[in-house]
C-alpha cells in the first residue's frame, strides 16, 4: 500500500489553503513595510507570524497531499481484514480511503458515499472518484447527493 499514486485525490479544503498562502505573503509584505518605517525589532515580530503562517500552509499541503496517506495507510493494515469484507466509506470525496481499503478487499465490496461539495474537497465529483479507482486498478461503488 506504500505504491506511488497514480489517481490524483485533489487538496482538504482548497480555501483554506489559499487563505493561508495570501496572509503569509501579506504578513511577509508588512513586515517589509515594517523593517522600512520603524525602527526597532517590530519587524521580527511580523516576520515570526508571517513564517508561522507560511510554515501552516506548507504543513496543510503535505497533510493533504501525503500525510493523510501515509495515517490511513497504517491504520487500514493494521484492521486486518482478511478480502472478503464490505466496507462503506462514508464522505468519501475523491477515494483516497475507498481505493485503499478497496485494494484490501479484492474480493469484498467498497462503497463510498459524499455529498460532493468542492468547498470541501477540490474538485470534489464521483466521476472523479470513479476515475480515481480505475487508475488505480480496483472496483468500486458510489453514491451520494449533489
Amino acid at each position: 500500500m506504500g505504491r506511488q499514486s497514480r489517481a490524483d485525490y485533489g487538496v482538504d479544503a482548497p480555501a483554506v489553503v489559499v487563505g493561508l498562502a495570501v496572509a503569509a505573503v501579506a504578513l511577509l509584505g508588512l513586515t517589509v513595510v515594517v523593517a522600512v518605517t520603524a525602527t526597532g525589532w517590530w519587524w521580527l515580530i511580523s516576520l515570526a507570524y508571517a513564517l508561522f503562517v507560511a510554515l501552516s500552509c506548507a504543513s496543510f499541503l503535505y497533510t493533504t497531499r501525503r500525510g493523510k496517506f501515509v495515517v490511513w495507510s497504517r491504520l487500514l493494515t493494521e484492521l486486518g481484514l482478511t478480502g472478503g469484507e464490505r466496507v462503506v466509506d462514508l464522505g468519501c470525496g475523491r477515494g483516497a480511503v475507498l481505493v485503499m481499503v478497496a485494494r484490501l478487499v479484492p474480493n469484498g465490496r467498497a462503497v463510498g458515499v459524499d455529498l460532493w461539495r468542492s468547498m470541501d474537497q477540490s474538485g470534489n465529483d464521483p466521476a472523479r472518484t470513479e476515475a480515481n479507482a480505475a487508475s488505480e486498478g480496483v472496483t468500486v461503488e458510489v453514491f451520494g447527493w449533489r
